[in-house]
């Protein structure tokens, strides 16, 4: 899979990385409603309490690495944008 990825279009790239970034979004949410459940039960069970701290920490891992994958993309579409005005005003 990593080979094929060094030889994709950048849009094919872009895409796979938006489609990535879509699931581990989708995992942080379910991530944070199996938070919000244990919440409760942390209160009278000390193991569940320490589940939810290690949980908590993976959780807050996980945004911090989709707001890091977030600025890339968003870096990268602004190099793109960059190019094309870059050509654009030389092939003026």
């Amino acid at each position: 899979m990593a080979e094929s990825l060094l030889v994709a279009t950048p849009d094919l790239r872009r895409k796979l990385d938006e489609r990535l970034l879509d699931r581990l979004k989708c995992s942080a949410l379910a991530e944070n409603v199996v938070l919000a459940q244990a919440e409760v039960k942390q209160l009278t069970d000390p193991t569940i309490r320490k589940c939810l701290d290690e949980l908590r920490d993976a959780v807050y891992d996980a945004e911090n690495m989709l707001d890091e994958i977030a600025a890339r993309v968003l870096k990268s579409k602004l190099k793109a944008q960059h190019k094309k005005s870059i050509f654009k005003h030389i092939s003026e």
